[in-house]
């Protein structure tokens, strides 16, 4: 039997995954990695830097999310310990369109991400 991890690990990872698949799998990292991953790699963050990323991918219609590995495994390590997803937009976020498929695959989450579908 497949853990969560591994399971969301092959459905990240996959190359299928559409632009916005992807979009939402960075905001979970990004999520993830600030409230719940403690690694002795971790930085602090630079909040002017990261609200003017958020703000530039925000009015970017071309925005690519590119998906660190590294990151990606930190993700699905904190996975089974996260029991409220937060990815909630403010006006400085663009807004996660196609989160479902994280969703229905893994009927886990469904339950903690606070939004409508």
């Amino acid at each position: 039997m497949e853990t969560i991890s591994e399971n969301f690990l092959a459905w990240a990872e996959d190359p299928a995954r559409t632009l916005e698949e992807r979009y939402g799998i960075l905001r979970l990292i990004e999520f993830a990695y600030a409230r719940h991953y403690s690694g002795p790699d971790k930085r602090e963050l630079n909040y002017e830097a990261d609200r003017l990323m958020r703000s530039d991918r925000c009015y970017d219609a071309a925005y690519n999310p590119v998906i660190d590995p590294i990151a990606l495994r930190n993700t699905a390590g904190v996975l089974h310990g996260i029991t409220k997803l937060e990815l909630d937009h403010f006006g400085d976020e663009r807004a996660i369109r196609d989160f479902n498929r994280l969703i229905v695959k893994h009927n886990r989450l469904l339950n903690k991400y606070n939004r409508t579908i």
